[in-house]
């Protein structure tokens, strides 16, 4: 390829990357994702704080193991009410976490749309040019067809 024709594809293609160039920064840093991601509730503290709630079958047990007295200090009313502040408590955490995670998928899909508006274009622009320069090799190659 001609000294000249070549410099002027690099000049090209330094003024294409300008663009991206200027986006990149805007992108989140490996750091800044993982310094999300951590904030995040773990597997494993969710299943914890769930493992130390009471379950159905443990508070039949509890009320079955009262005396009369205490069944009857203990009301239906008082059984909903720990029943429902429960209900809030894993309501909170579950809403917690599903904004931990809506957060780090809008961080996601800025980082896919940047790409996608950026280097895709590009890389089908080069992919074009490579496929040009492939149909016309230089003066005094011979192209070899391969049947």
């Amino acid at each position: 390829m001609d000294e000249t024709v070549l410099i002027g594809t690099i000049e090209n293609f330094d003024r294409r990357l300008e663009p991206i160039e200027q986006i990149l920064p805007t992108f989140a840093t490996k750091e800044e994702l993982h310094s999300a991601i951590a904030k995040l509730v773990t597997k494993e503290e969710l299943r914890a704080a769930v493992a130390t709630l009471a379950t159905q079958q443990e508070l039949r047990a509890d009320v079955s193991n009262l005396t009369a007295k205490e069944k009857l200090e203990l009301t239906r009313a008082d059984l909903g009410v720990k029943i429902e502040r429960m209900r809030l408590e894993s309501r909170v955490q579950y809403e917690s976490l599903r904004d931990d995670i809506r957060a780090v998928a809008k961080v996601v899909v800025s980082i896919q749309t940047g790409i996608e508006e950026t280097v895709r274009p590009l890389l089908a622009n080069h992919e074009r040019r490579i496929s040009g320069l492939e149909l016309f090799p230089p003066a005094g190659h011979r192209r070899h067809d391969r049947r």
